[in-house]
């Protein structure tokens, strides 16, 4: 596998989940430091660390990014690619109690004017994001997305341009945050809470850190919608838990003629950076 920064590749196949997920501990910190050799200086390899959840479990490899101007050093995940299923699945079985999704049946109807709603993946339809199938070329994505900060989507992803950078696309955002899982939730099916770290946020199998509280939305690349929690705690309705899961959409919040890209402050942002073609043999 192997040649240097000035010509080194790294296997394109080794950079696919399905293979990915069947390499031992040595053979992806190989991989890892095959990747490292092709990247620019900023970035270095930090760790191989396993991670469960959500019925997925593997390797995980880390790098560091070192800080620029005010953005202070960063840890990436890398996340493989290859052709992956995005979306929800009206076939998949769920473990929904029937009280909560008799409750949001009746509040969807209600909010769309009383039209009957003849099964809940009725509703699942309309709040989560379409079943579909992505090809993903292999990228680097924030573990933890970065504070609110006052200034506008145009000016920050033009500094995110400026480090070889840019916001996760819809499909790259929902495939890091879920996991691989195909699951409701990055944690299951089942209405439970996932297991909290010490700071407070959630880690999916991934090893991405995902925050459950409104202040967690985050854009993507489109600018067309957000991603990420959009509820608030307690969790007691069926819009609430679907507002936690990884296919939750929602469009921008508009007021006039602002939008979330005009004001960037009750948002969160996760970069990415997409690996060169050019290295992938």
């Amino acid at each position: 596998m192997p040649r240097k920064h000035s010509g080194q590749l790294v296997e394109r196949e080794f950079l696919t989940l399905a293979v990915w997920d069947n390499l031992d501990r040595d053979t992806c910190q190989q991989v890892a430091l095959t990747v490292e050799k092709c990247l620019p200086e900023p970035w270095k390899f930090k760790e191989i660390a396993w991670h469960e959840c959500g019925g997925q479990k593997r390797f995980v490899a880390f790098y560091t990014w070192k800080k620029s101007g005010r953005f202070q050093e960063a840890t990436f995940a890398l996340i493989p690619g290859g052709e992956v299923e995005l979306g929800y699945d009206p076939k998949r079985p769920h473990q929904i109690p029937h009280e909560i999704i008799e409750e949001g049946i009746r509040i969807f109807e209600s909010r769309n004017w009383g039209k009957k709603v003849l099964s809940p993946s009725e509703v699942f339809v309309s709040e989560l994001s379409k079943l579909r199938i992505a090809n993903l070329a292999p990228y680097l994505i924030e573990v933890e997305a970065d504070q609110k900060v006052r200034k506008t989507g145009k000016s920050e992803r033009k500094r995110f341009e400026k480090m070889a950078m840019r916001l996760p696309t819809i499909d790259e955002w929902e495939f890091a945050c879920s996991g691989g899982s195909r699951s409701i939730w990055f944690w299951g099916d089942a209405l439970v809470d996932p297991t909290m770290d010490a700071n407070g946020l959630y880690l999916n199998a991934f090893g991405l850190r995902i925050g459950l509280d409104p202040g967690c939305t985050e854009p993507v690349h489109e600018g067309t919608e957000i991603r990420g929690c959009n509820t608030t705690p307690p969790y007691r309705t069926l819009f609430d838990w679907l507002g936690l899961s990884t296919w939750n959409h929602t469009k921008p919040l508009r007021s006039g003629r602002s939008n979330c890209e005009d004001y960037w402050y009750f948002l969160r942002w996760r970069r990415v950076f997409p690996l060169p073609p050019e290295m992938l043999g």
